[in-house]
């Protein structure tokens, strides 16, 4: 006989997940984590078959645990803000763990991590916030107060967190701490793929005393456009306070995807860069067959036609184009990904009409696919036949961009792409490539 021991603390399902949308990412959500599933708790009899107490889960209790824990430091530190009061609960926490035992790094499940009241009640540096933090806070959200406070960079938000929600090139973040106890206390922070320095990395204050401190954000190997996180821990006094750092590196703002026309042509688009001289190239035309298909309406997830594409470290994007062969036809393609074996939808292409299109650009290398779907067959059908067309763009080709390297940093300034000598009567698909797998597709009709 075996026993299965699950690993604790593990986020729960169906707890809430970050980013913050409303904070365009530069907010992290959620803050921190408390237990919530199948906790003991008081209730109402007459809702609850007479008992008076039941297992109950959800935000409904974890919610107690951090109210609980927040009423029993107010009554240490009766003259602390709440924001206080939140700083050293969140700097203070421990892991949370994965199905597998091993530790839980996405913050936008876990935020700071669980609460540990055991360690709360002495956090050593508090960040704290006021009135006129929010208030700028607001204001550098485009939202007017109408209180003259002087708007600023949401990232620089006095939060026991840091969060940027869109990185481009570097990023300066400032913050202040208030010692509880005072001390030397140094800096040691990390974030996979970025350069991160903290100035000054050290900092000697009395109890009492308040000081400020900047961490600037590089983006180094990290990919664009996908997140990156770590920790900012400052040590000393006999303690430790950790912020967590989440991160968007994001290598250019140009447009995902454009389109032209014509065996020959041309296309323009802005684009702004985090550094100059940085290379731009150019990657395609690739123009595939089109092979011809058939699905029934109504068709089983199994039986709908499937297309994979391996996608390698040298695949710089991926496009499927379907079209009915009657005009009258309708289709869509559920774009999926191959996640631990299982496949993973992630997007419904389509609006009903006879064509549709999935792209991908700078794909992650693994399996990626769509299936092929109707609702509904062409009148006196059994089936709804189309041609599908998979572009998959590596190198090579007639893509030509101008320029060829970025002229400044965090200037917008235009790219063009141009071609010659594409087939007629199908689409070719290209990719401008800029630093860090970040692009745009260059879709020709």
């Amino acid at each position: 006989m075996t026993s299965t021991v699950t690993p604790y603390p593990q986020m729960a399902d169906f707890s809430s997940r970050g980013p913050s949308l409303s904070s365009h990412g530069d907010l992290l959500k959620p803050d921190l984590a408390a237990p919530g599933v199948n906790v003991l708790a008081a209730v109402a009899p007459p809702s609850n078959a007479g008992h008076s107490y039941a297992f109950y889960s959800g935000t409904s209790m974890a919610a107690p645990h951090i109210a609980g824990l927040a009423a029993l430091y107010l009554g240490k530190h009766p003259d602390w803000t709440p924001m206080m009061v939140k700083s050293a609960l969140m700097t203070t926490t421990s892991d949370v763990k994965t199905a597998t035992g091993a530790v839980d790094n996405d913050p936008f499940a876990r935020g700071a991590g669980e609460v540990q009241p055991s360690r709360m009640l002495d956090p050593g540096l508090v960040y704290d916030s006021g009135d006129a933090d929010w208030l700028g806070y607001l204001e550098g959200n485009g939202v007017d107060t109408g209180t003259g406070v002087p708007a600023i960079d949401p990232s620089n938000y006095n939060a026991p967190s840091i969060a940027v929600g869109e990185l481009v090139g570097t990023q300066t973040i400032t913050r202040r701490v208030t010692a509880v106890t005072g001390g030397l206390y140094r800096a040691t922070v990390s974030v996979p793929g970025m350069k991160a320095v903290v100035t000054p990395s050290i900092l000697n204050l009395q109890t009492g005393q308040t000081k400020s401190f900047t961490v600037k954000l590089t983006q180094d190997t990290a990919p664009s456009h996908e997140t990156t996180s770590g920790w900012l821990t400052w040590q000393g006094a006999g303690t430790s306070v950790r912020s967590p750092i989440v991160v968007v590196p994001t290598s250019v703002i140009a447009p995902t995807n454009v389109t032209g026309s014509g065996a020959s042509g041309s296309v323009s688009f802005d684009a702004t860069v985090g550094k100059a001289g940085v290379p731009i190239r150019a990657y395609g035309f690739t123009s595939a067959p089109q092979v011809p298909g058939e699905v029934p309406a109504g068709a089983a997830d199994a039986d709908l036609p499937n297309y994979p594409v391996t996608v390698t470290a040298a695949t710089k994007a991926v496009q499927w184009n379907i079209k009915t062969v009657d005009p009258a036809g309708s289709i869509w393609m559920v774009l999926y990904k191959v996640v631990n074996g299982q496949m993973q939808l992630l997007s419904f292409e389509g609006t009903g009409a006879n064509e549709a299109s999935a792209t991908v650009a700078a794909p992650s290398p693994g399996v990626w696919g769509v299936l092929a779907i109707t609702l509904s067959n062409p009148p006196g059908a059994d089936t709804t036949k189309y041609t599908m067309q998979t572009n998959i763009v590596t190198g090579g080709g007639s893509l030509k961009v101008t320029p060829t390297t970025a002229p400044a940093a965090g200037k917008p300034f235009q790219v063009t792409a141009s071609w010659s000598g594409l087939p007629t009567g199908q689409r070719s698909t290209g990719f401008v490539e800029f630093p860090n797998r970040a692009g745009t597709v260059v879709t020709v009709n």
